[in-house]
This record gives C-alpha cells, sequence and structure tokens, in this order.
C-alpha cells in the first residue's frame, strides 16, 4: 500500500513540487500549495490505490471537480495517461447564483522528462450551472475534499456527475467525517469545531462536514450504486493519539506545585491517553466509523 509508505509519500510530495501549477510570478509554488502538496499526499495515493484499473485504462476520460491547484490532475495522467477535464468553483461567488463559464488550457511541465500535462479547466458554479460537457462522456468524476465546501446543495453536483457519466462509469467521493473522534475532543476542550473564515470567499472553507450514512443517502438517491466505502485518517497532520499527547500537558499546567497534585496530574494524563487509545483504535461497535478523519466512496452510475 503506497499511501503508508514514506518512501512513496516523499516522492510522491517531491514530484509535485517540481511539477506544480506554476499561479505565482516567480514560477514557484507559494506556501499555500506547499502546505496543500504536504498535508494532502497521503490521501492522494490513498485515493489513487481506489481506481480500478478495469476503468481508469490509458486515454480514459476524467473530471475533477475542484480541481486546483491540479495537484491530484497531475498524479493522474503520471500514472494512468488519461485525459483529464477540471471543473473549478469560484471563490467569490455567491452560493446558488449561476457564473458566466470560462476555460483554458493549463499547461504543467515536467521538468526531469520534458513532458508537459495538459488539464482543459472550466469554471463555474457546480451547485448550479449545468456542466458545460454532453451526457455520457467521463469514465470517472473525481469529487475529493469538495461537497464540505459547499453552501446550498451538493444535489445538483451529484446528478450533473450521473449525467456526464457513461453507464457504469464512476465517481470517486471523499469528504471529512462530521464523526472523526477528534472533533469530540475538541468540543470537550471548549475549542470550536467549525471551519475558520478565509480571505479566499465562502467556498474557501468548510460549511457542513457528512457521516458516511448521509453520503450514501445522497448517493442513492441520485441514482447511484455504491461499490464501496471506508474511512481513514490520512492527512498530515497528528492522529488522535498525537492530539491527546499534545492535549495532556495542559492538565498539568499551573498544578506542578505541590508535587501531589503533579502526581494527579500525571495519573490523569495517563488515564486520558489510554482511554483514547481504547476508543480511537479498538473496533468497538459505533465507533468504526467515527475514528477516522476522512470518508471515502466510489460509486458507479447505474
Amino acid at each position: 500500500m503506497r499511501y503508508k509508505n514514506q518512501s512513496e509519500i516523499k516522492k510522491t510530495q517531491d514530484f509535485l513540487l517540481n511539477n506544480y501549477y506554476a499561479n505565482t510570478p516567480d514560477k514557484h509554488p507559494d506556501e499555500l500549495t506547499k502546505k496543500y502538496i504536504y498535508k494532502h499526499s497521503k490521501r492522494f495515493l490513498f485515493s489513487l490505490e481506489l481506481l480500478p484499473d478495469s476503468v481508469v485504462k490509458p486515454g480514459a476520460k476524467i473530471l475533477e471537480i475542484g480541481a486546483m491547484p491540479y495537484c491530484f490532475s497531475t498524479l493522474l495522467i503520471e500514472r494512468f495517461n488519461v485525459e483529464v477535464s477540471a471543473l473549478n468553483l469560484p471563490n467569490t461567488i455567491f452560493p446558488g447564483e449561476p457564473y458566466k463559464i470560462t476555460n483554458e488550457t493549463i499547461i504543467i511541465p515536467n521538468k526531469q522528462t520534458q513532458k508537459q500535462y495538459k488539464i482543459k479547466s472550466w469554471i463555474c458554479n457546480a451547485e448550479k450551472d449545468i456542466y458545460p460537457f454532453d451526457d455520457n462522456i467521463f469514465d470517472v468524476v473525481i469529487c475529493t475534499e469538495v461537497i464540505e465546501h459547499l453552501l446550498y446543495s451538493p444535489m445538483h453536483l451529484f446528478q450533473e456527475s450521473q449525467r456526464v457519466l457513461r453507464k457504469d462509469g464512476l465517481m470517486l467521493v471523499s469528504t471529512v467525517n462530521a464523526l472523526y473522534y477528534k472533533r469530540m475532543v475538541d468540543i470537550i476542550l471548549n475549542n470550536n469545531i467549525d471551519d475558520v473564515f478565509t480571505t479566499l470567499g465562502c467556498y474557501g472553507r468548510h460549511s457542513r462536514n457528512w457521516t458516511q450514512r448521509e453520503l450514501i443517502e445522497l448517493a442513492n438517491n441520485s441514482n447511484f450504486d455504491v461499490d464501496y466505502v471506508t474511512s481513514a485518517t490520512l492527512r498530515g497532520t497528528r492522529s488522535i493519539y498525537g492530539t491527546a499527547s499534545a492535549i495532556a500537558p495542559m492538565l498539568e499546567r499551573n498544578i506542578t506545585k505541590p508535587t501531589y497534585l503533579s502526581q494527579v496530574a500525571k495519573s490523569l494524563r495517563k488515564l486520558f491517553l489510554n482511554l483514547v487509545k481504547v476508543l480511537v483504535f479498538l473496533p468497538l461497535p459505533g465507533m468504526r466509523n467515527k475514528r477516522y478523519s476522512n470518508i471515502f466512496l466510489l460509486l458507479r452510475k447505474n
């Protein structure tokens, strides 16, 4: 499994840092893009492994929704030799408003092989606009880490994806898990679990997180069959155990004197860590889908 191999993760990060969408004057990836690559490279590898070779063949047509900054699109072309079209949401559009659809061809050069990754990119409001594509033309639609950004409704996005897919075409969906256990820990610590405001516009932040059951219902209501569903913690952030380790010293703050209070704090810290380990790592009924940060679904057009 490549997503568990540190050398593969590092190799993917280096590839993306050297073959990127140069949208800065000096033609180097900006800090936001670098953070994005480091944070999501493991998820990219995991998502690639979910795509079956029987469908994603050389020359296959793939539509990626929310493709900017084209990291996953580039990996798709490099690994499968496919034709990728991209559909991006304008950050500044108000939810529900139509948008003047524009397009351009993105060319990302491979500095080592002189190969070029060409991506036909379209800008439109995926919550409202009819996609600028004919019916039944794509083999796969990629919609990873997108629907949590939507403000109006994901139904239009799913229905349009259904329309442009060929019969038995696949749709890969991933999103943040609303039942991720770290969110419960944050609530206990009086931390706000909602996404922060951003200068990237209303679509630049998470508006609603989803559960696995809700996503399956959404897929079924959009006439998709669910081929596969799983969850995993793949981001370049600390796991819940790491979070617990970082939080635990707070229990000792300001109570280092007298000594017996410090010992109590250490005991509470140990108890807290053990409790988190039990809840997160054991397959307890009702907890199985809560412990991981992201949900992945592979849907098929019926």
